[in-house]
């Protein structure tokens, strides 16, 4: 098997597995609440960790010009968990602006963090 073919089976195993994250993370915020945290920002610590994860994690070319398409999606996955949350009440989940807020700072903490590691290694050359 050459260089290139396992690099890019490899590749779309990460983006598969990032794929899977991203649905965990909306079945977590849309399904019934199972997990309690007696923290007083328990939810919002939760909201920031799942996106921080899903934006460092991000396995698709970020650069300066393409910057806006990782962004987007951290806006608007965020804004949809909300929305989602308002419309289906009956498992007890409440949209807040407080979770969308936690969401894209998480995000765009780990799309910062994501940007630095890959200038990093820019740098490193």
């Amino acid at each position: 098997m050459t260089f290139t073919r396992l690099a890019g089976r490899r590749l779309l195993f990460w983006r598969v597995l990032w794929c899977a994250y991203v649905a965990w993370v909306l079945a977590m915020a849309l399904g019934p609440m199972t997990v309690g945290l007696d923290l007083p920002l328990g939810d919002k610590m939760l909201h920031f960790g799942a996106f921080l994860v899903m934006l460092v994690a991000f396995p698709f070319r970020i650069s300066w010009p393409t910057l806006w398409i990782p962004t987007a999606l951290t806006v608007s996955l965020s804004g949809f968990i909300e929305i989602a949350q308002d419309l289906s009440p009956a498992w007890g989940r409440h949209p807040e602006f407080l979770d969308f807020f936690a969401g894209v700072l998480g995000g765009l903490l780990g799309l910062g963090l994501r940007l630095l590691a890959l200038k990093k290694t820019t740098n490193a050359r």
